[in-house]
């Protein structure tokens, strides 16, 4: 399995309760097709940062990211349940990239011997 996220955004023009419905059925594929840890964050109203060809009026969407660990054999069908709905402005499923772990700085201490103080010459110059 792998993980993945779902980017989305869907059109202000519908009501709360079509946009839950939506975001439902985008889940329940999800599920269905055998995936795991399926988590959607709702990233709310947010200003297009330019005009899609079929929405050449629309100025904000609503954008979501679906979250999800699954086979690779679902996302045909998941790309289809977006292309077909009137409400998704643009989507895209993406393989999920590991967060960067913090490294912790740590202290070394170097000893530094006379010989090599005096072995070479600064500069390359003799």
């Amino acid at each position: 399995m792998r993980d993945y996220e779902a980017y989305f955004i869907v059109t202000p023009r519908i009501s709360d309760e079509k946009r839950e419905a939506l975001l439902a059925k985008i889940e329940k594929k999800v599920k269905d097709g055998g995936a795991q840890n399926v988590e959607t964050q709702k990233l709310g109203l947010k200003k297009l940062p330019f005009k899609f060809n079929n929405y050449p009026d629309l100025k904000d969407g609503y954008s979501f990211i679906t979250r999800f660990s699954a086979l690779p054999s679902i996302i045909a069908g998941l790309n289809e349940l977006f292309r077909i709905s009137e409400d998704v402005v643009r989507f895209q499923v993406t393989i999920a990239v590991p967060k960067a772990q913090p490294v912790e700085a740590k202290e070394e201490k170097v000893e530094i011997s006379a010989s090599m103080l005096e072995g070479g010459s600064a500069g390359g110059q003799s």
